[in-house]
């Protein structure tokens, strides 16, 4: 079964992504939220991105650390 929405695509940067991939490849959740959420209701492009995780800020900094990740 197919489902439609109105939903339009969401234009995340690249760097989002990137981090997104490196918490998940590393085993932790990622999800998107705060203004970029509201943004994107609002059909706005998003000018910052949040992410909440289930990594501790170690946990964070190891992984982009590991991804040469400098922020």
């Amino acid at each position: 079964m197919q489902t439609k929405t109105n939903l339009k695509t969401i234009a995340i940067p690249k760097l989002a992504i990137k981090i997104a991939t490196v918490l998940k490849n590393a085993g932790y959740e990622s999800y998107l939220v705060g203004g970029a959420v509201r943004d994107y209701l609002l059909e706005l492009d998003p000018h910052d991105i949040d992410f909440a995780t289930n990594a501790t800020p170690d946990e964070i900094e190891q992984c982009l650390n590991k991804a040469n990740i400098r922020l």
